[in-house]
């Protein structure tokens, strides 16, 4: 291998040579170089694959078309005029297979075992695969299409197979990996090729060579099976790291190495042990399973990392455990937590001890930090405050998430932002409950100021629905709680609909509820306040571009009816930019004639 390689994502292997695509597009070949195998065509420009076989190699550019060199005895490097739209290529011992970006197949070069025939209307194609002398190929409903050479019956798919995810070809056998993370294998098993090992799961991608398989597993491990020349395609090499990819060649194997990650558990038993030993900008990713363990950040840039498959999801269970399950302090904004479903954290952080006796974040509790939240889970959690996830001084980023079925003792069913300002994005929040044994507010989400500065939280695509109130708090609550800088909560196309405040309150708002002036809220993009019982708002708010708040909004004295006292309410105001918003019927910050005309537009009796 190259002294200096670097940058690989992508590996091919022939029968003595490697060839490797780089992150850059570029492509690098060393090995055995008969028929100029490993002599890179000048000006071949930015690659997006790579494939290889016996003596030739395969390349998709970027552009969509493709380029062959080596070996051409049987046409196999000579490209069929006009192809183009190409999305993989696949290599065998004499022929060539590409995958064009509409579904379908393409082949050349020898077809003496009819490995290049096409079956007819085969569509809707995945990916490909090639063998010695046939082809496979992946469909998209995840099925499996074999044709070419069968002598060993490597083309005779096992009606057993079910629903795959992706497939490999050997000289003489296939090999598919089953949507549940299982392996199949059919075809030669004269060197135990197909003999698949008792309990192997959890694998994501397979290679194939001559009388060997390997299979890359889910945790980034490397399992190999079959004829084992001299040792030099397994065992699997002691401390080989993380495993990003995999080829088969005749007797070797490749494997690409992603530096910069630390993987649990295959490498370190604990997160915690991972964290520890990473270096800045390092990522621990965490396997699929469920992990009854807590860890913290402790300042590092590193990104903890679960498992992207919902169907194969990483847990982290906080049953018994007498902290927070993942503590952010101090982390910089390039570190954070993806992919990871927090569920039965019932202890959170100490807020301020020994001054309160208060917890924060029964999953997660991040104190002056600009660490991110991607595409986390939080489930069933408990806390005083922020239920899920309390930010205390921290800079906001909560991108993908959901919030269901946590509860608060006091403020803060989902999340809470304490003298914290941020983004959140995308994110839905469920059945989250507050004030469950003091007055609280904030069901599903709550942000409060401190007195000196200000907090300015958006709230952007995001849906927060059925979240119970037991008291009279809100799903939403904004606590500007400023002397000297104001603060803002906005709303960008989200939605606060169908929560419910329980506990025989009439006067409570279950929607949004605003304490601060009149410019601490402002609803914009889209946003929908509705269906939320007794009432939708409370408080003041400014409003931009489209919004609904189904609230009888002209109705300011609170009696059911839009009458004579809320016309004088509203020419008492007249002219003014009220700090409580008194009298703004449209909520554009001033009182003027739009406000008189949508005040007699809803005359009489609200709902009326």
């Amino acid at each position: 291998m190259p002294a200096s390689l670097g940058g690989a994502t992508t590996a091919a292997a022939g029968y003595s040579h490697v060839t490797v695509l780089k992150s850059d597009g570029t492509v690098s070949c060393w090995g055995n170089n008969l028929d100029g195998v490993c002599d890179v065509p000048d000006q071949l420009g930015t690659v997006a694959s790579v494939a290889a076989n016996w003596f030739h190699n395969v390349a998709v550019k970027s552009d969509g078309t493709v380029v062959c060199w080596g070996s051409n005895g049987y046409g196999q490097s000579t490209t069929p005029l006009g192809l183009v739209q190409v999305a993989s290529v696949a290599a065998g011992i004499h022929h060539t297979v590409a995958l064009k970006a509409d579904g379908t197949v393409v082949c050349w070069g020898r077809n003496s075992e009819n490995q290049c025939d096409v079956p007819s209307g085969l569509m809707q194609i995945a990916s490909i695969a090639a063998g010695g002398f046939h082809t496979v190929a992946l469909t998209q409903d995840a099925g499996a299409a074999c044709w070419g050479w069968n002598a060993n019956g490597q083309c005779n798919t096992p009606p057993s197979l079910g629903a795959i995810s992706a497939i490999a070809a050997g000289t003489a056998h296939t090999v598919a990996v089953r949507s549940n993370g299982t392996v199949l294998c059919w075809g030669s098993n004269a060197q135990g090729q197909c003999s698949v090992p008792v309990g192997l799961d959890g694998v994501a991608a397979v290679a194939a060579g001559v009388y060997h398989t390997v299979a890359l597993k889910a945790d980034r491990t490397v399992a190999c099976w079959g004829r084992d020349f001299n040792g030099s395609q397994y065992p699997t090499p002691a401390n080989l790291g993380p495993v990003s990819a995999i080829a088969s060649g005749y007797s070797h194997t490749v494997a690409i190495i992603e530096t910069g990650v630390r993987c649990v558990p295959s490498q370190y038993a604990t997160i915690q042990l991972a964290i520890d030993a990473a270096a800045a900008g390092d990522r621990i990713e965490v396997a699929p399973g469920t992990y009854n363990q807590s860890f913290s950040l402790n300042g590092k840039n590193v990104i903890v990392r679960g498992s992207a498959n919902a169907a194969t999801p990483t847990i982290i269970d906080g049953t018994g455990l007498t902290t927070t399950l993942a503590n952010l302090n101090g982390g910089p904004s390039t570190s954070g937590l993806e992919n990871l479903v927090f569920r039965n954290g019932d202890a959170g952080q100490p807020i301020n001890p020994p001054s309160y006796n208060f917890t924060g974040g029964g999953a997660v509790f991040g104190r002056d930090s600009e660490s991110f939240i991607r595409n986390c889970r939080f489930e069933h959690c408990n806390a005083d405050f922020g239920a899920a996830v309390y930010m205390l001084r921290c800079t906001v980023d909560i991108d993908g998430c959901t919030f269901s079925s946590n509860d608060a003792t006091t403020d803060g069913g989902g999340l809470q932002c304490y003298a914290s300002s941020g983004t959140v994005r995308n994110s839905t929040f469920t059945n989250n409950r507050c004030a469950l044994a003091y007055a609280g507010s904030g069901s599903a989400f709550k942000a409060v100021g401190i007195r000196t500065a200000g907090t300015d939280v958006t709230l952007e695509n995001c849906t927060l629905s059925g979240n119970p109130v037991p008291g009279a708090g809100a799903a939403v609550e904004y606590f500007e709680n400023a002397k000297v800088l104001a603060g803002t909560l906005r709303l960008v196309n989200t939605d606060i609909v169908n929560n419910i405040v329980g506990g025989g309150t009439t006067n409570g708002s279950a929607g949004l509820r605003v304490i601060g002036s009149q410019d601490a809220c402002v609803l914009s993009g889209g946003t929908t306040i509705c269906g939320n019982t007794p009432r939708n708002v409370e408080g003041p708010f400014l409003a931009e571009g489209k919004w609904t708040v189904c609230d009888c909004l002209a109705d300011m004295t609170d009696d059911g009816t839009v009458n004579a006292a809320d016309l004088g309410v509203l020419l008492a105001a007249w002219g003014s930019v009220s700090p409580t918003g008194q009298g703004d019927v449209n909520h554009d910050g001033q009182v003027n004639a739009a406000d008189l005309a949508a005040l007699l537009a809803e005359w009489g009796a609200c709902g009326g």
